[in-house]
Parts: structure tokens; sequence; C-alpha cells
């Protein structure tokens, strides 16, 4: 396993900003020539299951890829748009190069690309469950029906994505976008498996960016920190935070962060010192870390290594083993609360 990678051309290399008159700079040349270039002719392209930053993401099948050889296989695969703009397509390649360096159990796995056609492809692993807010979401109890997860299954999923998350931290990358909806989720001989995924914002550590990253109508709005929301400041500090309000997601089965408030609203409440509620059911010593991360002073927050040992610590306690129904009944879970909230995606 790659525990460390080259920081210092992927931090070259996410930063560059191309205007359509730069050549492209060395640090990128080479990366992508590194790619594993999959020939289009060997994937079948199937439905469509989202859209994501810069396209559709469907579902295939690969009969050969460089990564995993001439075996036929399950495939989630990116589309390019065909619309894109010179810096889309930019961000595309750098999501495609980061991958390929990265080589972590609890991360989505690049497994080709093909650069040549039209769309572009990023062809990654399929994780059967889909995207962890959705599963959450499909678990939520009802009158009728238990929910389909255990505590233990969801301390599962947050240890996994804390991994994740750990791994990025220790090689100087911030995801930038840490959110239940950018993790998948498969079942693997009973077990859950999850892993971080969604690299289009990442970048290396330490980046500031505000616009469409930090504007009303962003996908990253009820996940972003105060010091994020005042002057556009990722850190590692920030995907923390982020955490934080994935913690919330969690264990609130894919209920919306701040569900009574507007878009528009968000970055105020935030920045005054407002965070996510504590979801009903939610054991205290797993609230207690939510606080721990949305700690307004960022050097205050825990580190991810240091949230592993606490998450790790409390897999050992008795109450965390529990494999019943989580929780045992229906009612805070309101249905209507999902989606009707501005811009949540």
């Amino acid at each position: 396993m790659k525990e460390e990678m080259n920081c210092i051309n992927l931090e070259k290399m996410t930063t560059f900003k191309q205007n359509g008159t730069e050549a492209m700079s060395n640090e990128m040349s080479i990366e992508l020539k590194n790619l594993p270039a999959a020939r289009v002719e060997c994937i079948e392209i199937g439905r469509k299951l989202a859209t994501g930053n810069f396209g559709d993401v469907h579902e295939g099948v690969a009969s050969s890829l460089p990564v995993i050889g001439d075996r036929e296989t399950k495939i989630t695969v990116k589309k390019l748009h065909p619309n894109h703009t010179a810096q889309e397509k930019m961000n595309f390649l750098k999501e495609a190069i980061l991958m390929n360096n990265f080589d972590h159990p609890s991360i989505v796995k690049l497994l080709g690309v093909c650069l040549n056609t039209i769309p572009e492809l990023l062809i990654t692993e399929y994780m059967d469950c889909g995207d962890l807010l959705t599963f959450l979401r499909s678990s939520v109890p009802t009158d009728s029906t238990a929910s389909e997860v255990s505590l233990r299954d969801l301390l599962s999923i947050i240890i996994d994505v804390n991994r994740g998350a750990a791994y990025l931290e220790m090689n100087k990358h911030v995801h930038r976008n840490i959110a239940a909806k950018n993790c998948l989720i498969s079942k693997q001989s009973n077990n859950l498996i999850t892993k971080l995924g969604d690299f289009g914002f990442a970048k290396g550590a330490y980046s500031n960016d505000m616009g469409v990253v930090c504007g009303v109508n962003s996908p990253l709005l009820r996940h972003l920190s105060p010091e994020t929301l005042t002057n556009g400041q990722f850190t590692p500090k920030s995907d923390v935070w982020s955490f934080g309000v994935l913690l919330y997601e969690t264990l609130s089965l894919g209920q919306i962060p701040y569900d009574k408030l507007e878009n528009r609203q968000i970055a105020e409440h935030v920045k005054s010192g407002g965070i996510p509620s504590k979801p009903p059911y939610c054991p205290d010593q797993i609230h207690k870390i939510m606080l721990e991360c949305w700690k307004a002073a960022a050097e205050s927050r825990p580190s991810f290594s240091v949230l592993l040992e606490q998450f790790e610590s409390l897999r050992e306690n008795s109450e965390f083993q529990d494999d019943k129904p989580f929780p045992s009944y229906f009612g805070f879970y309101d249905n209507e609360a999902f989606g009707t909230s501005q811009a949540y995606c």
C-alpha cells in the first residue's frame, strides 16, 4: 500500500490552472501518462446512477481493464459532459490523477480512463449499495418495517470513512467535500464496506477558494466550516468539520443538516456559532465527538488520526456491538424532511 504519495507533485498539479493558452505543467503531463488507459470497446455503459460535478455517472461492465486484467467486472463510469469548459476538463483530469495516486482500502479505486473518446470516461470500482446518503435514507424505519442497519453497522461506516480521511490528512491533502453523498457503500459477506469518493473538489492542503464553492447554491454549503464560509480557506481541519456533519447524517439516517434553514441562511448561522442539532437516538459518546469536530477555532479540532483512535475505542464498547435495528422505532424520522430544503445535493 502506498501510505505516502508524492505530495509536492500533487500539490503543484492540483493548484495548476489552465486558461486555454498556458502549456500543461510538466508534473501534470507526467501524471497523465501514468493513468491506466482503457479501451472504450471493452466498456459497456448501463443505466444512469447520478449526475456528478462534471457529468453523468453510470453503472457498467468492463471486459478488460489494465488494473484488473481480462476478467469481466462491474464498474462505475463517470462521463465528462459534452459542453464542458476548459477548467471543468482540467478538474476532471485532476480527479483522475488524484485517484490514481491514492491507494487505500477506504478510498474508491480508479480502474481506468478513456481520454481519447467523446465523452471522456473515468472508470472506478462499482459499489453495489450506491452512495451512503441514499443508503442511509433507505434504512429509515417505518411503522411496519424495521431499520436495515444497526448501531454496529453505523460505527463501521464511520470508521471506514475516518480511515480514508486520515489517509488524505497524512498525505497533506484536503478533500473539501466530505459528505455522505460522496461516499460509496457495498456489502461483502454481510459486512458493509464504505469508501470515500468524489475528488472533484479536492486540492492540496491549505487551499483557498471562494466563489462557486462557498456560494448560496454550492453543493458543499451545509458541510462547510465557519472559516471556509468566511474566507474560503480549506485545510485538514475544515475537512474535520465536514466529517462532523457526516456523523450527523449517519446517526440521523440521512436527515438534512440545518433542515429548518434555507441555503441563504446557512452561512451567517454557521459563522455566528451555529451547529447541527443532536440527532435523536445519537449516543452521547458520538455526539461529544461531533462537538469536538465543530469547535469554532480550527486548531482546536482533533486530527483524523485522533478521531480514528476514539472511534476504534468505541468499537470495544458493548453498546456499539449491538446488531439490533437502529433506531428501534420510527419516531422522529419523517420522510417529508428529505429533499425539502433548497439545493441539498
